[in-house]
Protein backbone atom coordinates (compact mmCIF):
# COMPACT_ATOMS: atom_id res chain seq x y z
CA UNK A 1 0.00 0.00 0.00
CA UNK A 2 1.41 3.71 -0.77
CA UNK A 3 0.92 6.87 -0.01
CA UNK A 4 -2.29 8.51 -0.99
CA UNK A 5 -2.14 12.00 -1.30
CA UNK A 6 -4.48 14.66 -0.32
CA UNK A 7 -2.91 16.93 -2.08
CA UNK A 8 -0.58 16.23 -5.19
CA UNK A 9 2.61 18.05 -4.85
CA UNK A 10 5.83 18.03 -2.13
CA UNK A 11 6.06 20.21 0.63
CA UNK A 12 9.47 21.25 1.51
CA UNK A 13 11.02 22.96 4.93
CA UNK A 14 14.02 24.94 5.65
CA UNK A 15 15.56 25.67 8.81
CA UNK A 16 16.67 29.37 8.05
CA UNK A 17 19.91 30.54 9.63
CA UNK A 18 20.13 34.40 7.61
CA UNK A 19 15.95 34.35 7.48
CA UNK A 20 15.35 37.92 5.99
CA UNK A 21 17.58 37.31 3.15
CA UNK A 22 16.11 33.99 2.82
CA UNK A 23 12.72 35.19 2.97
CA UNK A 24 13.46 38.00 0.49
CA UNK A 25 14.70 35.73 -2.42
CA UNK A 26 12.70 32.87 -2.00
CA UNK A 27 9.48 35.84 -2.28
CA UNK A 28 10.82 38.88 -4.38
CA UNK A 29 12.97 37.29 -6.49
CA UNK A 30 12.07 33.60 -7.05
CA UNK A 31 8.20 35.16 -6.57
CA UNK A 32 6.23 32.59 -4.27
CA UNK A 33 3.47 34.02 -2.55
CA UNK A 34 3.89 34.43 0.96
CA UNK A 35 0.49 32.88 3.24
CA UNK A 36 0.08 33.76 6.80
CA UNK A 37 2.55 32.93 9.23
CA UNK A 38 2.51 30.18 11.71
CA UNK A 39 3.87 30.80 15.55
CA UNK A 40 4.86 28.22 18.05
CA UNK A 41 6.11 29.27 21.40
CA UNK A 42 9.56 29.05 22.30
CA UNK A 43 10.29 27.11 19.14
CA UNK A 44 9.85 29.89 16.06
CA UNK A 45 7.51 30.73 13.55
CA UNK A 46 7.30 28.65 10.09
CA UNK A 47 6.71 31.36 6.87
CA UNK A 48 4.59 29.58 4.29
CA UNK A 49 5.89 30.39 0.60
CA UNK A 50 3.55 28.68 -2.06
CA UNK A 51 4.84 27.43 -5.24
CA UNK A 52 2.17 26.10 -7.48
CA UNK A 53 0.66 23.56 -5.46
CA UNK A 54 3.45 22.83 -3.03
CA UNK A 55 4.40 24.58 0.00
CA UNK A 56 7.86 26.06 0.96
CA UNK A 57 8.48 26.22 4.60
CA UNK A 58 10.93 28.39 5.74
CA UNK A 59 11.42 28.17 9.62
CA UNK A 60 12.55 31.14 11.72
CA UNK A 61 13.79 29.45 14.31
CA UNK A 62 13.69 31.15 18.38
CA UNK A 63 17.17 30.29 18.49
CA UNK A 64 19.93 29.32 16.01
CA UNK A 65 20.79 25.64 15.78
CA UNK A 66 23.77 24.15 14.73
CA UNK A 67 24.79 24.23 10.93
CA UNK A 68 24.99 21.05 8.89
CA UNK A 69 27.71 19.13 8.32
CA UNK A 70 28.79 18.07 4.62
CA UNK A 71 30.60 19.66 2.59
CA UNK A 72 29.18 22.86 0.16
CA UNK A 73 30.56 21.68 -3.41
CA UNK A 74 27.84 21.02 -5.40
CA UNK A 75 24.45 19.17 -4.93
CA UNK A 76 26.67 15.82 -5.24
CA UNK A 77 29.12 16.23 -3.00
CA UNK A 78 27.64 14.17 -0.02
CA UNK A 79 24.55 12.20 0.93
CA UNK A 80 21.19 13.26 1.87
CA UNK A 81 18.29 15.76 0.58
CA UNK A 82 20.89 18.02 -1.07
CA UNK A 83 18.48 20.34 -3.88
CA UNK A 84 15.18 20.81 -5.08
CA UNK A 85 14.35 21.02 -8.41
CA UNK A 86 12.21 24.28 -10.19
CA UNK A 87 10.98 24.04 -13.82
CA UNK A 88 10.08 26.69 -15.92
CA UNK A 89 9.04 28.48 -19.01
CA UNK A 90 11.51 31.28 -17.89
CA UNK A 91 15.05 29.82 -16.65
CA UNK A 92 17.41 32.66 -18.57
CA UNK A 93 15.25 35.96 -17.15
CA UNK A 94 15.77 34.10 -13.46
CA UNK A 95 19.28 33.26 -13.29
CA UNK A 96 20.04 37.02 -14.11
CA UNK A 97 17.53 38.31 -11.21
CA UNK A 98 19.60 35.82 -8.72
CA UNK A 99 23.04 36.82 -10.21
CA UNK A 100 21.87 40.01 -9.44
CA UNK A 101 20.80 39.47 -6.09
CA UNK A 102 24.22 38.12 -5.33
CA UNK A 103 23.48 34.37 -4.75
CA UNK A 104 25.69 31.60 -6.12
CA UNK A 105 25.15 30.74 -9.31
CA UNK A 106 28.55 28.44 -10.74
CA UNK A 107 27.76 27.29 -13.64
CA UNK A 108 25.86 28.30 -17.15
CA UNK A 109 22.66 27.11 -17.98
CA UNK A 110 23.56 24.25 -20.23
CA UNK A 111 21.60 22.03 -21.88
CA UNK A 112 20.91 18.46 -20.06
CA UNK A 113 19.09 16.40 -22.58
CA UNK A 114 17.28 17.53 -25.85
CA UNK A 115 15.78 20.50 -25.56
CA UNK A 116 15.83 20.96 -21.91
CA UNK A 117 18.16 23.27 -20.29
CA UNK A 118 19.20 23.76 -16.62
CA UNK A 119 21.95 24.97 -13.79
CA UNK A 120 22.19 24.78 -10.18
CA UNK A 121 22.21 27.49 -8.10
CA UNK A 122 22.38 28.17 -3.91
CA UNK A 123 19.87 30.50 -1.93
CA UNK A 124 21.38 32.71 0.42
CA UNK A 125 21.93 30.20 3.33
CA UNK A 126 23.80 27.78 0.96
CA UNK A 127 21.14 25.18 0.02
CA UNK A 128 20.83 24.14 -3.39
CA UNK A 129 18.39 24.43 -6.38
CA UNK A 130 18.75 22.80 -10.26
CA UNK A 131 16.43 25.56 -12.23
CA UNK A 132 15.68 23.71 -15.12
CA UNK A 133 13.50 24.32 -18.46
CA UNK A 134 10.42 22.86 -18.65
Amino acid sequence: MGVELSKPALDVGIVAANFEQMMIFYRDVLGFVAEEPRVFPELGTIHRLAVGESILRLFNPEKAPPAANGSNDSIYSCTGIRYITLVMNNLREVVDACRDFGVNVPRPVSEIRPGVFATTIQDPDGNWIELQSG
